[in-house]
C-alpha cells in the first residue's frame, strides 16, 4: 500500500512539474486556462482570491530585498494531462515559479513539506492543505524553491480550509 502512495504522489508531482513546464515556461497547453474567478464557480471556491492568498506572504517575507522581490506574473486554471490545476505564476530572481493546487484524497505520511528534484533542473516542494496537494515547482535552488514554499504554507492552507475544500 505505502509504495503504490509513493508511486501515485510521484505521478501527481510530476503532473505539478509537467503544467509548470507547458504552462508558466512554454505555453503548450491543449486547453485554454480560464480565470481563478471561473475556477471558483466550476472547481471550487478556494479558487477565488488564491493569488492573494499566494502572494500575501511572498511580500511579507521577501518584500524588504532589494534583488530577489517576488512579483506575481498571472494566476488561473489550467489543465495538464486531464488534471485541473489552480495556477499562480510568479517570478522571483528572474526566474518563473509556479505555485499548482489540484485535489487529491491521497495519504500523506506527514504534514511537512517534502521537496524532489526532477530532470536534473526542476525542484518541486510540496505539502497537503485539506483534500488537496500544493507544489512550488521553479527551476530555482532546492533551499530557494522550498522557502517559497514554507513561506506561503500557512496561509494557503488556511484560505483552502476556509472554503471548506
Amino acid at each position: 500500500m505505502l509504495q503504490a502512495v509513493q508511486i501515485a504522489w510521484r505521478e501527481l508531482t510530476e503532473h505539478a512539474v509537467g503544467d509548470h513546464q507547458n504552462c508558466a515556461l512554454e505555453f503548450k497547453l491543449k486547453e485554454e486556462p480560464i480565470t481563478l474567478n471561473e475556477a471558483a464557480e466550476k472547481y471550487g471556491r478556494y479558487n477565488k482570491d488564491l493569488d492573494v492568498a499566494v502572494i500575501a506572504p511572498l511580500r511579507e517575507a521577501f518584500g524588504k530585498q532589494t534583488f530577489g522581490k517576488v512579483e506575481l506574473i498571472e494566476a488561473h486554471s489550467c489543465v495538464f494531462e486531464g488534471r485541473h490545476f489552480a495556477h499562480v505564476v510568479l517570478k522571483y530572481r528572474n526566474r518563473r515559479v509556479s505555485v499548482l493546487i489540484t485535489e487529491t484524497d491521497l495519504p500523506v505520511e506527514n504534514s511537512e513539506i517534502v521537496s524532489k528534484q526532477f530532470d536534473g533542473t526542476m525542484q518541486a516542494a510540496s505539502f497537503r492543505a485539506a483534500h488537496h496537494a500544493v507544489f512550488v515547482v521553479s527551476d530555482l535552488t532546492e533551499v530557494e524553491n522550498s522557502t517559497i514554499a514554507k513561506a506561503i504554507s500557512p496561509a494557503v492552507k488556511r484560505h483552502i480550509e476556509k472554503f471548506g475544500a
